[in-house]
């Protein structure tokens, strides 16, 4: 029964030490003292056991623990490349000699890496993964890991750190582990504004302007958009689309990053300077549409005229060669209705649209065929002319001559 026994002769008077040893259990879990009973009992009196006064003895209780933090990568260098996955291990051993209960282990992910997987928990707001097992026996060891992808961005960091905390039974530890960075940077093969590499920038009726960069043999690329300096945005594809006052001048740089390449450094960036120049609204005419007599020209103008536009005509809505210039333009002869387009341009830019004007040509009405006078009338008497049979809606012009000269008057006579 776990006991041990002991048969002594004791002299009159006299006195017997009996003594043993024990070994204290290395967990000593919810035993505060150490306590021991003893019973004699004599031939004398063998019904009426003596037992001795001992009180316990208190146990010296222990909690205390070793970390153990660690940092790993699949990839062949053994160091953090971008937009690869890290491992992060960390180890809770018990070297105590009691349970370790309500154990906390927080970790802020490491700077430089975005957050992927865990068997724990994931807090967005403090971007910290966190651990609570219930207890970690004496001598026992538990490890927790969360997985974390290296960002594309690592111009000048050469080590990716990373720091646990452990709360456990009033005790408050820190644990750290790092992993050097391997950065290849790479640069932007090109950059434009709206198309073109720098000058004026035609601003449209949104004042939108597209920035556009591209490279050559990058991965999964992620591009930056610095204005001064300053990251203004980032985009997958090399598309930035700003909105920007006219009358103004402003310089970008772009980098780039990608798969196991780091973000362009500054002094590499792709750099672009522009000015915003206000595009011409569409020009507005005298007349959209002109009638003409057949095989004249015809006078197209625009209404109001800005001095500082250039006016150019068109037979196209877009494209082509402009016919002329200027606010006032006289077509060929027109003997088939036509269109006629004109834009406004001024700093490099032109009007987002033409505005048409269409001519149409007029069948001239056929001479009279006779006209009668009121004679013979005497010598210094006014003669009256009259159309025969005169046309409905047809104006009649006299003339003192067969052709050209000026109208004398108009009517049926």
């Amino acid at each position: 029964n776990n006991t041990l026994n002991w048969l002594v002769t004791i002299p009159v008077n006299g006195a017997v030490d009996v003594t043993f040893r024990v070994k204290v259990a290395a967990d000593l879990t919810n035993v505060p003292s150490i306590g021991n009973v003893a019973t004699v009992t004599d031939p004398g009196n063998p019904g009426n056991p003596q037992t001795p006064t001992d009180p316990p003895k208190q146990t010296e209780q222990v909690a205390d623990y070793i970390l153990r933090s660690a940092i790993t990568t699949t990839h062949p260098s053994g160091k953090a490349v971008a937009g690869e996955e890290l491992t992060i291990s960390v180890t809770v051993e018990n070297t105590g000699n009691v349970a370790l209960n309500n154990v906390l282990i927080t970790n802020v992910i490491p700077n430089n890496t975005t957050f992927k997987s865990t068997d724990g928990t994931f807090t967005t707001a403090t971007n910290s993964v966190s651990f609570n097992p219930q207890s970690i026996p004496v001598g026992a060891s538990q490890t927790f890991t969360f997985k974390v992808t290296v960002n594309q961005n690592l111009v000048n960091v050469t080590s990716i750190d990373n720091t646990a905390n452990v709360k456990a039974n009033g005790l408050d530890k820190n644990t750290t582990a790092s992993i050097a960075v391997v950065c290849t940077t790479t640069s932007v093969a090109n950059v434009t504004a709206d198309g073109k590499t720098g000058g004026n920038i035609c601003s449209s009726t949104t004042n939108n302007v597209e920035i556009r960069a591209t490279s050559i043999g990058v991965t999964n690329p992620v591009y930056y958009l610095y204005l001064n300096g300053i990251l203004d945005r980032q985009s997958n594809d090399g598309v930035f689309t700003l909105t920007l006052a006219a009358g103004n001048t402003y310089t970008y740089t772009v980098g780039v990053s990608g798969s196991e390449f780091c973000e362009t450094p500054a002094s590499d960036r792709k750099s672009i300077t522009f000015t915003v120049v206000q595009a011409p609204a569409n020009p507005t005419v005298t007349s959209a549409n002109v009638s003409v007599c057949e095989n004249t020209a015809a006078t197209l103008s625009v209404s109001p005229v800005n001095p500082d536009y250039v006016y150019s005509w068109y037979l196209t809505p877009t494209g082509g060669t402009a016919e002329g210039t200027g606010s006032t333009f006289i077509t060929r002869p027109v003997n088939a209705s036509i269109s006629y387009y004109v834009e406004a341009s001024a700093g490099g830019c032109t009007s987002p649209a033409r505005t048409e004007v269409r001519v149409t040509p007029l069948t001239a009405p056929s001479a009279p065929t006779s006209v009668n006078t009121n004679g013979p009338i005497c010598i210094g008497s006014a003669a009256t002319l009259t159309v025969n049979n005169p046309a409905s809606g047809i104006i009649y012009r006299w003339y003192a001559n067969a052709s050209g000269g000026t109208a004398l008057g108009e009517g049926d006579s």
